[in-house]
């Protein structure tokens, strides 16, 4: 992707993949400035060749130098008959002119014409040159174009010039409408072609038809520039119509994604909620299972919560929530670890690959990190400052459901709670 093209992304993430050279600039966000502009333009409906804004208009030129490759790639076979037929009719029709002083038609122009229009077809598709494809194709069709013109200009009867004529409107007809080059290049190929071809015919003493040549160059080709003005202007409206509709599509998938996320998140702690719960520990016992090894549960209550929160307020036992849900997140210490919160004051954290020793020492560390938040509670019977209990529960070979590690965790809480609260208590 280009560097203007990349500007008119937005610097967040992007839900699809990152582009590639051969990739659509739809995959990216637009930026809000560009997507207010793009509004405008459709609501408005104005026509233009070309965007107000730079990154906006290398995004297109990308994008046809895209369609380009793809007409190339179905198309090239009928270019090829085309060309064949054009030449095959000259020589069956027109060999006056055709092996005139020895066919040098044929050898300057016929065939290094062929060469042209091979390099101009081919060598675009070539990443390299991908994002230069207007200069090829343009190059390439003004010479070809030029050699065009002077068989018209080396005619040797009127029937042939008439005939090479028509050839010159068949090839302007495909250059206009399959070279997804934008008007402006296309009328510059003219405008260099005729004045080159016109010169070096006028300079060799040349006969030139006026009348013909003029009806050429001022009814057909501006007739042709205007038809190609209006169908790229139209052109534009489709693209901007089609990066808003990719970008609407993209909103979508963010809102169900933060949709979905929410259903599976507590929003007060930040963790992941009871569903959530479900679904991970269940995921890990299936590995733990595969793997044959350990995963314990501790399974961690607030003491006196419910005190705590009837004297100090809502607002405050929300904040300890918060902040026991932080020291959580905090005390684990591998990725694969993770902290939920299970219901009211209670949290769960699951342990894949840990044995019973290794809960022990986390649970310590948690009993330790929340004695130092020494958070006042004047109403537990325990502490004058807010406590947890903890019940430990590690898998064993002999169990087959996940539910039965945390039935174990649950009795350890409550055996943890029994025993005077402000401690931890291993089942199994």
């Amino acid at each position: 992707m280009s560097t203007k093209a990349a500007a008119i992304m937005s610097p967040h993430r992007s839900v699809s993949n990152p582009p590639t050279a051969s990739s659509d600039v739809a995959n990216q966000p637009l930026s809000p400035q560009l997507l207010t502009y793009a509004q405008d333009m459709l609501e408005q409906q104005r026509l233009t060749l070309h965007f107000a804004h730079s990154a906006l208009e290398s995004a297109y030129v990308q994008r046809r130098a895209m369609e380009y490759r793809e007409i190339v790639r179905l198309g090239w076979p009928l270019l090829l008959i085309v060309y064949v037929m054009l030449l095959g009719m000259s020589i069956q029709f027109y060999p006056q002119d055709m092996f005139f002083k020895e066919g040098i038609l044929l050898r300057t122009l016929w065939l290094p014409a062929f060469v042209v229009m091979m390099i101009g077809v081919f060598a675009p598709l070539r990443l390299a040159f991908a994002a230069r494809f207007e200069w090829f194709v343009s190059i390439c069709g003004t010479v070809l174009l030029t050699l065009l013109l002077l068989c018209y200009f080396f005619a040797q009867t009127a029937d042939f010039a008439d005939h090479a004529m028509l050839n010159i409107s068949v090839t302007l007809l495909i250059m206009a409408f399959a070279s997804r080059i934008r008007v402006w290049w296309f009328g510059l190929i003219l405008l260099v072609a005729s004045g080159v071809s016109l010169g070096v015919a006028l300079s060799i003493g040349l006969s030139v038809h006026w009348l013909k040549l003029g009806h050429f160059l001022l009814l057909h080709s501006c007739v042709m520039i205007f038809v190609m003005a209006m169908m790229e202007a139209n052109h534009r409206l489709a693209f901007l119509q089609s990066l808003l509709l990719v970008e609407q599509n993209r909103q979508l998938v963010l809102q169900r994604q933060h949709i979905e996320s929410s259903a599976r998140e507590d929003v007060l702690s930040g963790l992941p909620n009871r569903r959530a719960f479900d679904e991970i520990f269940r995921r890990e016992w299936e590995r733990t299972r595969r793997d044959q090894q350990d995963v314990s549960l501790l399974y961690i209550d607030i003491d006196y919560f419910k005190l705590y929160n009837d004297n100090y307020g809502q607002d405050a036992g929300d904040t300890v929530l918060r902040q026991i849900a932080q020291v959580l997140q905090q005390a684990l210490l591998r990725p694969a670890d993770q902290a939920t919160r299970y219901n009211g004051e209670s949290f769960i954290l699951i342990l894949p690959n840990t044995h019973t020793q290794g809960a022990i020492r986390v649970a310590s560390r948690l009993i330790e990190a929340v004695d130092h938040l020494a958070i006042e509670h004047r109403w537990s019977q325990v502490a004058s400052h807010l406590t947890v209990s903890i019940g430990i529960a590690t898998s064993q070979p002999d169990e087959s459901d996940s539910l039965q590690v945390l039935i174990r965790a649950d009795d350890a809480l409550y055996q943890a709670n029994r025993a005077g609260r402000h401690r931890y208590f291993v089942n199994g």
